[in-house]
């Protein structure tokens, strides 16, 4: 078990925090991936990305 620095603030996981606090920080890419034309989906800190084939899946991750 690993411990947190004397006065970190910890987010406990599946907590009623984590999914608003996903959402406020992966906003960015959520944005990035819509400027690039990508196909997802995501709640909270889950993401599906879609693709037609294994190589556009490897060139997706790529970009």
């Amino acid at each position: 078990m690993t411990t947190a620095p004397r006065g970190a603030v910890r987010n406990i996981v599946g907590g009623v925090l984590s999914p608003l606090l996903a959402n406020l920080l992966l906003d960015d890419w959520d944005q990035e991936l819509e400027r690039r034309g990508h196909t997802f989906c995501r709640y909270a800190d889950d993401c599906n990305s879609y693709v037609e084939s294994e190589v556009r899946g490897n060139a997706w991750w790529l970009r």
